[in-house]
């Protein structure tokens, strides 16, 4: 229905998420697809096709439409980690010295893409995680937190889950000035990671939310006289 009323977006929200939520259904396949077929003929999107095509392959190698997509689109394509390390190459304008919305928005979309159809493969986490800066990078910062909250919801054991957990917290804090979320983040930080090297950080900065950098330096001072 989506789909019929020319809701795009809307479209791949729901195709996200029923590729996400439920990778083992019979329709997943065939979800993907019609995520390609969207990017490629309703958005114009050339990179979030090829990069479904590429990822549909690996995930569906036994996929009649596979065979098809090696003949037709993948065989003149290069390796998709090598496209996604000359689209985080391009990222940044030398003659400008300004990061380029374009690409940016695009290695975004190519990273998401990666970690939904390969959930299983050791790069989705490291993707998602390099997505996610970005992300912040162009002040998308809801993008980055929905992104780094995948992180610690389905790699919890991954290396960067403890810094994407705090990285929520911190977002809310310093870009959304959000001092419940803030708070709601550093604490579910703490106590899932209390090891993490950003425990610290994430107390200290717990205990200085809503003041003033006056505020604070005047605590520093406070701490020093008692």
């Amino acid at each position: 229905l989506e789909y019929q009323y020319n809701r795009f977006n809307k479209c791949i929200d729901l195709l996200n998420e029923s590729i996400g939520q439920y990778y083992g259904s019979q329709y997943t396949p065939r979800n993907a697809m019609f995520l390609a077929t969207i990017y490629k003929e309703k958005l114009q999107n050339e990179e979030g096709a090829n990069a479904l095509y590429q990822t549909y392959a690996q995930a569906f190698p036994n996929d009649p439409k596979t065979k098809t997509l090696q003949d037709s689109v993948i065989g003149s394509l290069p390796p998709l980690a090598t496209r996604i390390d000359t689209l985080k190459a391009n990222l940044y304008d030398n003659e400008t010295n300004r990061i380029n919305f374009r690409a940016a928005n695009d290695f975004i979309g190519v990273c998401e893409i990666y970690a939904l159809m390969l959930p299983k493969d050791p790069a989705a986490p490291g993707y998602l995680h390099e997505a996610a800066k970005i992300a912040g990078y162009v002040n998308s910062h809801k993008k980055a937190i929905r992104l780094y909250e995948k992180i610690h919801e389905t790699y919890p054991q991954h290396e960067k889950a403890g810094q994407s957990l705090f990285m929520v917290g911190f977002i809310y804090d310093n870009e959304l000035n959000d001092d419940t979320k803030a708070k709601e983040g550093y604490e579910q930080f703490v106590k899932t990671y209390p090891d993490n090297d950003f425990v610290d950080d994430a107390t200290f900065l717990m205990s200085n939310l809503g003041k003033t950098d006056d505020e604070i330096i005047e605590s520093f001072g406070n701490q020093t006289a008692e």
